[in-house]
């Protein structure tokens, strides 16, 4: 018999929204993250994420530019390992303006392995950072 468990977080006054879907013990785990800052959204899912992974696991992540300031948008998947230290994957970018999205799917690994897994979606001048947001899927160990 298989069993289906559905955990969910959403911050809505915050507009974050964390979503896990497991269908068995052993099966393929399914978590997704979106967040919104001024000027862009993004999202990211990721199977076979488990806290701890040191193994490969896919994400597929999207940015969307939401405002008409000539400013572009960029996304990127963002981690913590077992010993707290932050990992930064490479940024993605759009810059054809409002409404202008793009998708990227990649495979993801570090072999420190990644206890928590985040989405950051941020608006850029050229290379001058202007603001950002990150939402969390926080690993059980």
């Amino acid at each position: 018999m298989r069993r289906r468990t559905i955990a969910a977080a959403a911050a809505i006054s915050s507009g974050l929204l964390m979503t896990t879907l497991t269908t068995s013990a052993h099966a393929d785990t399914l978590t997704t993250l979106s967040c919104s800052t001024t000027g862009a959204f993004g999202q990211l899912s990721s199977t076979n994420w488990r806290s701890g992974t040191t193994g490969e696991f896919d994400v597929t992540m999207s940015v969307t530019d939401t405002k008409a300031d000539d400013h572009h948008v960029r996304v990127r998947l963002v981690g913590k390992t077992i010993g707290a230290t932050r990992v930064n994957w490479p940024w993605h970018s759009v810059t054809g303006g409002l409404g202008s999205e793009d998708a990227w799917a990649r495979p993801a690994q570090n072999s420190a392995g990644v206890i928590d897994i985040g989405v950051q979606v941020a608006r850029y001048e050229k290379s001058e950072y202007m603001n950002s947001c990150t939402d969390w899927a926080v690993g059980s160990g």
